[in-house]
């Protein structure tokens, strides 16, 4: 019954990733041929639609922060910035610390709310009219190969 369903999605998104790296590869071929004839800058017309391509330079410099620590010593910390990435990663070892802009930074969280009414800290009273819930279904399609690799592991 899902299975004509769960077919097509799977081939649309095999279509997807093909057309992204199709994509990827035009623009390779736009920025190879813009290098060949020196420019970084080229006006195309197609049909009616005027466009207008522009290629730009931009470097990516990744550093070595084990062997930066080291050599900067104290002066280490002035050179870093916010990576939210890492406060991910680390949330649980930052959290802690955060506490006291939590309200300026944070958000409502069901979990939390969940665990204080159970433990009696909160009332579903306090919640009445405080926040809408709207349904969204979503569907989860997963490969039964991985899934059974997984239980074997456990």
């Amino acid at each position: 019954m899902f299975e004509p369903l769960v077919q097509q999605i799977k081939e649309l998104e095999a279509e997807i990733s093909a057309l992204q790296a199709q994509r990827e590869e035009l623009r390779n071929q736009v920025i190879a041929e813009l290098t060949a004839i020196g420019k970084s800058y080229a006006e195309v017309k197609i049909g009616k639609e005027e466009y207008i391509l522009s290629k730009k330079s931009v470097a990516e410099i990744s550093y070595n922060e084990v062997l930066l620590k080291e050599r900067l010593k104290e002066r280490f910390s002035s050179i870093l910035q916010v990576d939210y990435r890492k406060i991910k990663k680390n949330l649980h070892a930052v959290r802690n610390y955060l506490m006291p802009i939590i309200e300026t930074i944070g958000s409502v969280n069901k979990d939390l709310v969940k665990a204080g009414i159970k433990v009696g800290a909160l009332s579903k009273k306090d919640f009445a009219g405080a926040f809408t819930k709207t349904e969204k279904e979503i569907l989860f399609i997963k490969n039964q190969r991985y899934r059974h690799n997984s239980n074997e592991t456990r």
